[in-house]
């Protein structure tokens, strides 16, 4: 008899732990990029007027009004770069794929800026060119904007 009851409790205590492990990855595999509690989806706005709109399937870049502007399908956000692919049908954006770098993360703030350097390329033709190519070390990113979400 005690041989089933301690078959039981270790049936029991295995179910519970089985059940807290599960719990726990299912919080930590999340697909959302998540960094000091913030959440890079949404609004965020500069000092400077400029902004960044991102869903989980698009991404625009309001610049303020000045005409460079530009909107894009998400594809991917890994290791704090997020990266589209231009809208086609946005006659100022180029063609193609391009990336958005992001740090310092929190709920309330964020610094952001689109991949440039000085006679660097605007966009690549694959996704894949786009990760190699846009990236610090390449020499991209030199700016970074501060954003506050909205």
């Amino acid at each position: 008899m005690k041989h089933i009851y301690f078959s039981r409790k270790i049936f029991s205590c295995t179910i519970l732990v089985l059940t807290a492990l599960l719990f726990v990855i299912s919080f930590t595999s999340c697909d959302e990029p998540k960094i000091s509690g913030g959440s890079i989806y949404g609004t965020w706005k500069s000092q400077y007027n400029d902004s960044y709109i991102i869903s989980e399937n698009e991404i625009l870049y309001d610049d303020g009004g000045h005409g460079f502007g530009w909107t894009g399908k998400l594809i991917e956000i890994s290791n704090d770069y997020i990266y589209f692919q231009y809208d086609e049908n946005y006659t100022v954006a180029p063609k193609g794929y391009c990336a958005v770098a992001y740090k310092n993360l929190t709920e309330k703030g964020c610094q952001m800026g689109t991949a440039y350097k000085a006679n660097g390329k605007e966009s690549c033709t694959t996704l894949d060119d786009a990760k190699t190519e846009f990236t610090i070390k390449n020499g991209y990113f030199e700016y970074f904007g501060e954003y506050a979400k909205k």
